[in-house]
């Protein structure tokens, strides 16, 4: 895999002060050199662009804010100033393309409305340049798909925003279930995400079917299906859902409510709720074969608390997104195993389509079209 301007440039001096080193030991010898920071520009300036992801990737010891892309002219002066981003590094939707001739941009970082990541995502992977694509990874499998192969044809990585798994309490969860800390297998499983969103612009992106599969189905609902697969370690294999709306006058092309739940092995169910009409609950639960798993504040940025047959557990607060950042840029450096592929995004997705399908036809889905665990 190739890497432009800087990164180049180091990864040359390496191949040239290591020769007559034996192979084996060239891995060994690179780990010892600081990489240069990967240039990374910043596709979309909303609220959670400016306050997370742009953040996370200036203060990231690998990379920096390299550029930006955007269809909002009235925002580029801030961003220049407040990231010394030069006139030649800033781009309209319309001018992205021209991101192949710029070698100071190693990233995009697609941090748009999910019908628009495909075209973005593709658009930079055909520049040669590496993604990482905010979740959800896109409104079908069919552009999951798309994204995918054309990320494998230029031999650039595309990876998919999930902050979640460089966070301290669910990475705890993760791995006490993968190594059966707390017995082998659970009896019962429960993942919720809801937040009373009391007003909503009509035009809002979350209410368009085109650039939203299903509003809450997929904004939140993809914490509860990513939780359900890495909390149980396996995978699902059929899926019976339901959908409703209290409030037509907000919610008349999406559902307001999701319940769903999925089948799994040895006859067990497991049961998701996403809503953006009740009450905020983000949470995670388990009946284990030592006691029961409770995770509250569950995928929020802060504010977690972890029970588990152990008694009550407590880690430092970090910046999520940053060291989700610098973990996806050890992937691209090839320092660090990535973690979340874009064949993780489109196997979450596949979960959310499935919902939808039996939601809208009242019968259960079956789950036998895995890419990826």
């Amino acid at each position: 895999m190739g890497y432009k301007g800087g990164v180049s440039t180091r990864r040359s001096f390496l191949k040239k002060s290591i020769l007559g080193v034996p192979a084996i030991l060239q891995a060994d010898v690179r780990q010892l050199v600081e990489p240069e920071s990967l240039g990374v520009a910043i596709l979309g300036l909303g609220r959670y662009a400016e306050g997370w992801v742009a953040p996370a990737v200036a203060q990231s010891r690998y990379t920096h804010v390299a550029g930006i892309i955007t269809g909002s002219p009235n925002k580029v002066e801030k961003w220049q100033s407040k990231y010394s981003i030069p006139d030649g590094n800033v781009y309209s939707y319309g001018e992205m393309d021209q991101i192949a001739k710029n070698d100071a941009i190693d990233v995009v970082y697609v941090v748009t409305p999910p019908g628009t990541h495909a075209d973005f995502t593709i658009r930079a992977l055909e520049a040669g340049k590496h993604v990482i694509c905010e979740k959800p990874m896109a409104v079908s499998t069919e552009e999951c798909d798309r994204m995918i192969e054309v990320a494998r044809r230029n031999q650039r990585m595309l990876q998919i925003g999930y902050r979640l798994y460089w966070d301290p309490w669910n990475v705890r969860v993760m791995t006490a279930m993968r190594e059966k800390e707390f017995g082998a297998g659970w009896t019962s499983l429960d993942t919720r995400v809801s937040f009373n969103i009391k007003s909503i612009e009509p035009d809002h992106w979350m209410l368009n079917p085109s650039l939203c599969l299903g509003g809450a189905l997929s904004e939140v609902g993809v914490y509860a299906v990513q939780a359900a697969i890495y909390s149980s370690q396996e995978l699902p294999i059929a899926v019976r859902a339901k959908s409703w709306t209290d409030r037509p006058e907000l919610f008349s092309a999406v559902s307001e409510h999701w319940e769903w739940e999925l089948e799994w092995s040895r006859g067990r169910t497991s049961t998701h709720f996403a809503s953006l009409g009740r009450d905020t609950c983000v949470e995670l639960k388990m009946t284990l074969p030592k006691g029961e798993l409770f995770l509250d504040n569950a995928y929020n940025y802060d504010g977690q608390t972890l029970v588990t047959p152990q008694g009550q557990e407590s880690f430092t607060h970090i910046f999520q997104q940053k060291r989700q950042v610098e973990g996806q840029a050890l992937a691209i450096l090839g320092r660090h195993p990535v973690l979340t592929p874009g064949e993780m995004g489109r196997r979450d997705l596949y979960v959310l389509e499935s919902v939808r399908q039996s939601a809208q036809s009242g019968e259960v889905v079956s789950l036998d079209q895995y890419r990826y665990y």
